[in-house]
C-alpha cells in the first residue's frame, strides 16, 4: 500500500482528517517469492503457483480489512510487471525478451520486456476477471481492480513501437485501444466489479524530473465523438494536478502534424463541407469544455505535409538524429490527396476555420496555439503544397486574420530556427516581435544544427541556437508558460525506453537552464 497522508483539519473528538491515496500493491511475502522463481525453474506448475497466490491474496485481504480499509485489492501479488503483465494480453501486442544490461555495480541485470504493436489492437479474452472474482470472494468489501493507463502502452516506446503497417495514423490506434479497454471494463462491470482504478505512471515520470506544467490529452469515451467533455477535461486536470503539475494547454483530435493521406478527420485542410463545419463545430466544443474544465489552451496543427523529414544520421553515443536537406528530398513524390495547394487556397481553408473559431475562444478566453507547418519549403511548394505558415512573414499574416489575444503561436523554437537562414543569430529577434505581441502560447524548446532547407535535429545542447541566450530573452518579453522538450532523438540500438530517456535528459537539461539563468547577468 501506497498512502501519501496529507493532514488537513481536525474533526470531532480531536480526531486527524486525512487525505489517504490506496494505490494497491504490497511486498510479497518470502514463500511468494519462492514459489514465482519455482514457476520460473518449471519446479511447480501455474495451477499450485495460483494456489499459492490465492493464499497470498487471502492475507493481504485481511490486512487491509484489519486497519479498517473500505476498498480492498489483491496486493498485485499475481503480477510480475504492473503495466507488461496487462499490456501483453491485448491482442496485437507482443513483449520483446528481455536483454542483459550492465549496471552501475558492475553485474548485469535483465531489463524490463519491451512492449511493441505488431497488429491491430483488440481484446482478445477477459484479463483480469478471474482475479477479481477470486478477490471478490475473499471480502465482504468493496473489492478495487487495479489497470495501467491505456497511455501506458504509447508512452514507453512512443511512435516506434507502433507498427506503421498496422497504424499509419494513430488516431486509430488510440481509438481501437480505448475500444478493447471498454470490452475489458464491460467484463468486470458485468460480474458485479464497481472500483476499478486506472494507473498512469507516466505522470510520475514527468513529475520525478522536475516537470511542473505539461500538455495531455484527455481519454474520450465515445468513440464516435471527437471532442472531449467536460467531464473529461476535469479528470485529465485532476490527475494531472494529483501529481503537483499543472495541465497548461490540451491538443485536439482535429487538426494535427499528420500528412493528410494518414489523417482520420481531413475535412478542415481539404476544405470539405459539410463536414469540415462538423468538425469545425466539434473543435468549438472542445474548446467550451477546456473552459469548464479550467484548462486554458487548445494547441493544433493546420497542416497538409505533416512534418517531413528526408533521412536520419548518427548522432552521438548511440544517438540516431532526423535531417531534412531539401537537395536530396524525393522529387517525383506524388501529390497527396490534397491535390494542388496554392497559396490563395492555403489562406482561405485557414481563414475559414479561425472566423468561426477565434470567436469562440474569444467568448470563452481559451487560447488556441498554432504550430508552424514543419519545414519551410520553398515558395513554389512541395508535392503540390504550398506551405504558408513555414515563413516568419507568413506567421504574422497568420496571426492578423481575426487578431485576438486568444489567438496565438504554439511557438516551436526548433521549427522557427528551420525557417530562417542563420538561426544562431535570427532566433532572438523573432522571438521578441512575437513575443513582444504576447503571440507566443507555448513554446516548443528544441535546437536544430543547420539553417534553412538543411539541418540536423539535435539534443538542446549541441545546435545553432544558444539556449542560455534564448531564455534570457523569454525572460526579457516576459515570457511565462511553458518551456517543452520536442523531438528528442532516437537511438539505433534496441535499448529499452531509450526516447524517455532522451526526454529526461532534455527536462534536467531545462530545468538546470532555468535555474542558473536566474543568477546569470
Amino acid at each position: 500500500m501506497n498512502a501519501n497522508l496529507k493532514p488537513n483539519t481536525r474533526g470531532r473528538g480531536g480526531l486527524a482528517v486525512f487525505r489517504a491515496d490506496h494505490v494497491g500493491s504490497f511486498l510479497r511475502p518470502k514463500y511468494l517469492l519462492d514459489a514465482h522463481a519455482q514457476a520460473v525453474k518449471g519446479e511447480i506448475t501455474p495451477a499450485q503457483l495460483r494456489a499459492i497466490e490465492d493464499k497470498a491474496i487471502a492475507e493481504v485481504v485481511k490486512l487491509q480489512e484489519d486497519v479498517g480499509l473500505q476498498s480492498i485489492t489483491d496486493g498485485e501479488l499475481r503480477r510480475e510487471y504492473f503495466h507488461i503483465d496487462f499490456l501483453k494480453q491485448l491482442g496485437g501486442v507482443k513483449t520483446e525478451i528481455p536483454v542483459a544490461v550492465q549496471g552501475p555495480d558492475g553485474k548485469e541485470h535483465l531489463s524490463p520486456p519491451v512492449m511493441k504493436v505488431i497488429d491491430k489492437v483488440c481484446h482478445v479474452k477477459d484479463i483480469q476477471l478471474a482475479d477479481f472474482q477470486f478477490l471478490n470472494s475473499v471480502t465482504k468489501r468493496t473489492p478495487k481492480v487495479t489497470i495501467p493507463s491505456p497511455t501506458m502502452l504509447h508512452f514507453r516506446g512512443g511512435r516506434d513501437a507502433i507498427s506503421r503497417d498496422a497504424y499509419p495514423d494513430l488516431e486509430e490506434f488510440f481509438a481501437d485501444v480505448a475500444t478493447a479497454y471498454r470490452a475489458e471494463l464491460k467484463a468486470l462491470g458485468d460480474a458485479g466489479c464497481t472500483y476499478v482504478q486506472l494507473d498512469d505512471t507516466n505522470l510520475a515520470y514527468l513529475a520525478r524530473y522536475g516537470v511542473e506544467g505539461i500538455c495531455a490529452s484527455a481519454t474520450i469515451d465515445d468513440p464516435a465523438r471527437i471532442f472531449a467533455t467536460a467531464q473529461e477535461m476535469k479528470r485529465l486536470r485532476e490527475a494531472v494536478e494529483k501529481h503537483g503539475m499543472t495541465l497548461d494547454l490540451t491538443d485536439s483530435v482535429l487538426l494535427r502534424s499528420t500528412l493528410i493521406d494518414q489523417e482520420r478527420h481531413p475535412s478542415i485542410m481539404l476544405a470539405q463541407s459539410p463536414q469540415r463545419d462538423r468538425d469545425i463545430e466539434s473543435f468549438q466544443n472542445h474548446i467550451r469544455a477546456c473552459a469548464a474544465a479550467g484548462v486554458p489552451a487548445v494547441k493544433y496543427n493546420m497542416s497538409i505535409l505533416g512534418v517531413v523529414r528526408s533521412g536520419t544520421m548518427p548522432g552521438r553515443g548511440d544517438a540516431l538524429y532526423a535531417t531534412w536537406r531539401l537537395k536530396d528530398a524525393p522529387r517525383d513524390q506524388p501529390l497527396t490527396r490534397a491535390g494542388a495547394v496554392n497559396a490563395d487556397a492555403a489562406w482561405e481553408r485557414i481563414t475559414y476555420f479561425l472566423e468561426r473559431v477565434v470567436p469562440v475562444a474569444n467568448e470563452y478566453k481559451v487560447r488556441i496555439a498554432c504550430h508552424p507547418q514543419d519545414p519551410g519549403m520553398p515558395p513554389q511548394g512541395y508535392r503540390g503544397v504550398d506551405r504558408v505558415l513555414g515563413t516568419i512573414e507568413g506567421l504574422k499574416k497568420f496571426l492578423s486574420i481575426r487578431a485576438s489575444p486568444y489567438h496565438g503561436l504554439n511557438f516551436c523554437q526548433g521549427t522557427i530556427s528551420e525557417d530562417l537562414e542563420d538561426p544562431g543569430t535570427q532566433i532572438f529577434d523573432v522571438i521578441r516581435y512575437f513575443g513582444s505581441r504576447n503571440k507566443i502560447f507555448n513554446v516548443h524548446f528544441r535546437n536544430i544544427r543547420g539553417h534553412r532547407d538543411e539541418f540536423v535535429e539535435v539534443f538542446p545542447d549541441e545546435g545553432s541556437v544558444d539556449f542560455v541566450k534564448a531564455l534570457k530573452v523569454y525572460r526579457e518579453i516576459g515570457y511565462s508558460g511553458l518551456l517543452m522538450p520536442d523531438h528528442a532523438p532516437k537511438v539505433s540500438t534496441g535499448v529499452p525506453d531509450a526516447e524517455l530517456q532522451n526526454f529526461a535528459f532534455a527536462f534536467g537539461y531545462i530545468r538546470g537552464l532555468i535555474q542558473s539563468e536566474r543568477h546569470i547577468g
